[in-house]
């Protein structure tokens, strides 16, 4: 029956689209999950549990590749998209085995395959991702023409990549069909052209529609009031454009309408018509096509360091070089710029801070740092920040959200960035989620590439938002955040901010955060917002900050992102050619995608190689790599910003470890663990001893309750708690003459030799600290 085919195809359609992400602002875990769930479904209802095996050996083979599949799904989008290719092939392997088959199948491998090559053109081409945003804006904002309600959506919003996998897969399912509809096929393309402007009109009229229902409905504790209201109304909780974030589901929805039309008292049949071998060159050929497209889209040769080491830091501008003293205490005592120069020397540039900009200044510099430029900059001074940048130099312009000069009635900064096609908008980029969690869409670049959102590893707030056409690049992007324009009329008295609230009208979607460019030999890169480079959030972007002046330090070829997407174009024409004159067998589609992903792979580790320079100075790791019981926040009752300030007051430049590993034990002097929740391994252990041994200070703290995880660590050391409570109490260090209070502790106990009481209770030792080796 034509239903249950539909189901099936829905169910694999569904898969892809969460396996890509496409649903709006969901976890990646979750997306994972839910990917794998519509996929089990759809190979629970189509296996033919009561039938006997016919073909062990293919049956066996069916079992392996796909369990073997899942494990694809824990990786990129386009792991996960290789990941469902493999498990439909491996299910056409199962039922094969048992003497049954579904005809849709080749069909929907056809349907992944070229779903992939779309994600990896609109992951890793810049101009290729800048065009469907273009297409998207213009359309949206056509279609609030028509409507009267303004919009201006991203393509991620917009839904561009749910219409095109359901596009695709109508595509085959007409031209490889032996019984060809064109009128339905023709009324399935009208109805997605429909559907588009229909799906997000309905988007922007859901607040009125929400509204006037509530209205039928005058108890205030009615259900459907509470959840439209919730949806809707300001004063819920949370926001009301909740309903937004995951609006492109209901696109999803609507393109069932016109699949179900393709698929109306017919069935949807294989692409694979060739019977035999084919051309014996075909094959390769198909499958080198694959591989040259894929590597001249992914593939960027690393630069080499530049022998210049030396770093300008422009010194005029809304900022300040203050690090944290004993003078000042609190949330407002961290400054803001002062740690950035002691984290450039750890990676062994020289820094000078300058108040003019001459081509002298320049001679001897690789990178020049302007932060949050307030003053008009002479023209003989661009002059040489061109000239600089065009002879091989890199421009590091970091600025904030709505940074208007109100005498000249302009963006100054922008003034800076004259010759190159990066600007500033006068808006803030605004987040639906704080800190940008599970939200960034990071490029695939030297600078970004492996990076995670599920802590702001980059460190970006709320800034401005940045325009960057080709032959600009973004590095980081907000897929689920809005640009709120700035308000002129505010004459600085709330910094030109607009609301802060995203109204209709006001893009949505897609907002570029950080962008860079090659321009002549050199480089410029462009971030819109600073709070990366901050003293108190550099303690957890350190890594993010790294990469940037790693890459900025190298000298390289540009890479020319159009000539790559118009190459890959091209070997995409003799990749087709080649697969219809081969023998057009499933297992070539599947063995495509894995090459094609394993170029991607291959292509990753060379960017991640050598992306980050080792540190060297007072460095301080604070751990977090084994679940340690403290807040990742800034400031509340259980976060630790206040240790790291006070770290900073005694010469450390404090950095958060959030990956154990030898090489960064080997940077640093003093490692503090707070209460770890997962046991460090018997090869951590001994990288810690060796650490220790070789002059390092390790502070750990536990309580009884949490002790487990900390039980071979505090004995390596000659170390144990008592199993006595101590509640709150007041203790007096001699040797600082301080106070310190006590929420809750332990009496701690020193097997070793040379051990000295720091703080006690009484009689009883709560902070104990002795020598092992020279540490």
């Amino acid at each position: 029956m034509q239903w249950q085919q539909f189901l099936r195809i829905t169910l694999v359609l569904l898969s892809l689209n969460l396996s890509a992400e496409n649903f709006g602002y969901l976890t990646h875990q979750l997306y994972q999950f839910l990917g794998i769930a519509a996929l089990i479904f759809y190979a629970l209802i189509s296996f033919p549990f009561g039938r006997s095996t016919q073909q062990t050996g293919t049956f066996l083979l069916g079992v392996f590749l796909l369990l073997f599949s899942l494990f694809f799904f824990s990786g990129s989008i386009l792991s996960r998209i290789t990941g469902t290719g493999l498990f439909l092939f491996a299910l056409g392997l199962l039922l094969k085995s048992k003497g049954e088959g579904l005809r849709e199948i080749p069909l929907l491998l056809s349907t992944v395959t070229i779903y992939f090559l779309f994600f990896l053109f609109y992951l890793y081409s810049p101009p290729f991702w800048y065009a469907l945003s273009t297409i998207s804006l213009q359309f949206s904002g056509l279609i609030g023409t028509l409507t009267a309600v303004p919009m201006s959506c991203s393509s991620s919003f917009m839904g561009i990549p749910i219409l095109v996998l359901f596009l695709t897969f109508i595509l085959l399912s007409f031209f490889c069909s032996g019984r060809k509809k064109p009128f339905l096929f023709i009324l399935s393309l009208i109805s997605f052209l429909f559907l588009s402007g229909y799906y997000l009109a309905l988007v922007e009229l859901l607040p009125s529609l929400g509204k006037s229902v509530m209205k039928s409905f005058s108890d205030e504790h009615n259900f459907v009031r509470l959840f439209l209201g919730f949806l809707f109304e300001k004063d819920y909780p949370l926001p009301r454009n909740n309903y937004r974030m995951n609006a492109p589901l209901l696109l999803f929805l609507l393109c069932l309408i016109p699949l179900w039309l393709i698929l109306w008292k017919r069935t949807a049949e294989g692409i694979f018509s060739r019977s035999g071998k084919g051309r014996v060159f075909a094959t390769p050929a198909f499958l080198a096509a694959i591989v040259l497209l894929t590597a001249v889209l992914t593939v960027d040769l690393p630069g080499t360091p530049s022998p210049k080491k030396h770093v300008v830091l422009y010194n005029k501008g809304f900022l300040n070089w203050q690090v944290p003293g004993f003078s000042m205490f609190g949330s407002r005592s961290a400054g803001m710029f002062g740690n950035l120069p002691l984290f450039l020397a750890a990676m062994g540039f020289s820094t000078e801070k300058v108040d003019n900009i001459s081509p002298e200044v320049l001679q001897d510099a690789q990178i020049l740092m302007m932060i949050n430029v307030d003053r008009e900059v002479p023209r003989e001074e661009l002059q040489a920040i061109w000239n600089f940048v065009e002879g091989g130099g890199s421009l590091l312009l970091l600025g904030d959200h709505t940074f208007y000069k109100h005498g000249v009635k302009r963006i100054i900064l922008n003034d800076i960035l004259e010759p190159y096609s990066i600007r500033y908008n006068f808006d803030s980029a605004d987040w639906f989620i704080g800190g940008w969690l599970h939200s960034y869409r990071y490029a695939s670049h030297p600078v970004t590439v492996g990076m995670r959102d599920d802590m702001n590893d980059a460190g970006i707030v709320i800034g401005a938002s940045l325009s960057a056409p080709p032959p600009a690049f973004p590095l980081v992007t907000g897929k689920y955040g809005y640009s709120d324009p700035g308000n002129e009329m505010d004459g600085g008295q709330r910094g030109y901010l607009g609301n802060l609230n995203y109204d209709q009208g006001e893009p949505l979607g897609d907002i570029v955060l950080c962008a860079a460019q090659h321009h002549g030999r050199g480089k410029v890169m462009v971030f819109g917002d600073t709070s990366s480079f901050a003293n108190a959030i550099l303690v957890n972007s350190h890594d993010f900050v790294n990469r940037v002046f790693t890459w900025l330090a190298r000298e390289e070829s540009p890479r020319q992102y159009r000539r790559a997407l118009l190459i890959s174009l091209l070997l995409l024409l003799p990749g087709l050619f080649f697969f219809l004159q081969g023998s057009q067998k499933p297992y070539l589609l599947v063995l495509s995608l894995v090459a094609a992903l394993s170029v991607v792979w291959c292509a990753e580790k060379i960017k991640s190689s050598h992306n980050q320079k080792e540190l060297r100075g007072a460095i301080a790791y604070v751990g977090s790599s084994h679940g340690e019981r403290f807040s990742p926040e800034s400031w509340n009752e259980n976060a630790v910003m206040g240790l790291y300030l006070n770290l900073m007051r005694n010469g450390y430049l404090p950095l958060t470890l959030r990956r154990f590993e030898e090489s960064r034990l080997k940077e640093a002097d003093l490692l503090v663990l707070i209460a770890p929740s997962a046991p460090f391994s018997g090869k951590e252990i001994g990288w810690i001893r060796d650490f220790v041994s070789g002059g390092g200070i390790l502070m750990l703290s536990a309580g009884w309750e949490e002790r487990e995880a900390s039980l071979t660590l505090m004995d390596t050391f000659g170390f144990a708690l008592e199993h006595l409570p101590l509640a709150q109490f007041i203790s007096v260090i001699p040797r600082a003459n301080q106070r310190v209070r006590f929420a809750e502790a332990w009496p701690v106990i020193s097997t070793g030799e040379q051990s000295e009481v720091i703080a006690a209770y009484q009689t009883y030792p709560v902070i104990v600290k002795r020598a092992y080796g020279d540490g």
